[in-house]
């Protein structure tokens, strides 16, 4: 269990519970305290921090990003049982609270990330240990039920087509635990432009538009050095990138008008 010496008097007593859910939820489990006034090292108090590999000082994740950026802490107390992905490529099982001040400000986030793999490992273990107690008669009819008619057969196959079809992990609901500023804007970045089969250094000026407010849309300019980043991944300098920035916003700002006359 590690307490950033110079967290918040208001957040102290939380950074307790902490290490009280650190200790009852055992080793497996991740849980991390976040201080919403610093996302560049918003990480305060952590307990089992071998979880993911992040320590105090450590900044928030690109999930609370774009819940900032949106707004939707305003609507929701918590976000649970989501996926989440460690640098190394885990997936854990996670969820997210909101702590608010008296007077409804949230002022920092609980997270907790459970690595639910050595259970999952043992359920695969127990089935395959409980099969071989099958006889060779159920064996047979388990068999026989299992055969599917013709229709049967086609509509599992629609269904698995769309079970297995291609899907991105990393979801508006779904984060990277990422260990630095630097790691979270160049993932996000990266992500970005594979997601748009972009190449950053051959863009329109429209699609430099829509690529920076899609960063923007993610809270990634709420980061230290992010203006940088996205320059030098873009081949401009941070001065366009800040006219560009400037610009999007005004954009929004205006579409946002625009709707708000026609209601």
């Amino acid at each position: 269990m590690a307490v950033a010496s110079d967290i918040s008097p208001a957040l102290k007593p939380y950074a307790a519970l902490v290490e009280f859910l650190g200790v009852i939820l055992g080793d497996k489990c991740e849980v991390l305290l976040h201080d919403c006034s610093d996302f560049n090292r918003s990480i305060v108090a952590v307990a089992n921090s071998h979880i993911s590999g992040r320590s105090l000082g450590g900044p928030a994740t690109d999930l609370v990003l774009r819940l900032w950026r949106t707004k939707r802490y305003e609507h929701r107390d918590y976000y649970a049982n989501y996926s989440s992905f460690s640098s190394d490529g885990r997936e854990f099982r996670s969820s997210t609270f909101f702590v608010r001040d008296a007077q409804g400000t949230v002022i920092a986030l609980l997270c907790i990330n459970q690595d639910d793999g050595p259970v999952v490992e043992a359920k695969a273990l127990l089935e395959q240990f409980l099969s071989s107690f099958h006889t060779d008669d159920e064996q047979a009819t388990n068999q026989s039920e299992q055969q599917p008619s013709d229709t049967q057969a086609d509509t599992h196959a629609a269904d698995n087509i769309s079970a297995t079809a291609p899907q991105l992990p990393r979801s508006s609901t779904s984060e990277n635990l990422s260990i630095s500023v630097d790691e979270l804007t160049t993932n996000r970045i990266h992500a970005l432009a594979l997601a748009g089969h972009l190449d950053l250094t051959r863009l329109s000026k429209e699609e430099r538009l829509d690529f920076i407010k899609q960063l923007d849309d993610e809270g990634i300019f709420l980061l230290k050095g992010s203006i940088e980043k996205t320059a030098s991944a873009l081949g401009l300098s941070q001065p366009s990138i800040y006219r560009y920035l400037r610009c999007a916003r005004d954009n929004s700002i205006n579409n946002d008008n625009s709707t708000n006359r026609h209601h």
